[in-house]
């Protein structure tokens, strides 16, 4: 679990909020939160700030959110097998760099070219 999503959880508990309440609030899916809050998922850019408006939080606790969140998304990563090319390793990082940023649209061209790649 991430900083992020440890905080996140807490918040949410200490708010008497279930997942789908809390995911409701935010208009994003169910399983997405548990994701986010679990530390599978990186944490996109300006989420922190949608969920400190969505709780309410003091100033305070919005400082620890947003310090949560930079420090969860510096730990997120990603393996490349040892022997990629550097090329490879490139367009990885350049895709991980900029992901959080993908419009939706984009993602599923992305998602559906992985996909069709997949299939030969």
């Amino acid at each position: 679990m991430t900083p992020f999503g440890q905080l996140l959880r807490r918040e949410r508990q200490e708010r008497n909020l279930l997942l789908g309440d809390l995911a409701k609030l935010l208009k994003i899916s169910t399983p997405y939160l548990s994701q986010l809050e679990t530390g599978q998922r990186f944490v996109p850019d300006g989420f922190d700030d949608k969920v400190i408006k969505a709780l309410s939080l003091t100033p305070t606790e919005a400082n620890e959110m947003r310090r949560a969140a930079a420090v969860s998304r510096s730990q997120f990563s990603f393996t490349l097998r040892k022997d990629a090319p550097a090329d490879d390793r490139a367009l990885a990082h350049d895709l991980a760099d900029s992901f959080a940023r993908l419009s939706p649209e984009g993602k599923a061209k992305l998602r559906k070219l992985l996909k069709e790649d997949r299939r030969g």
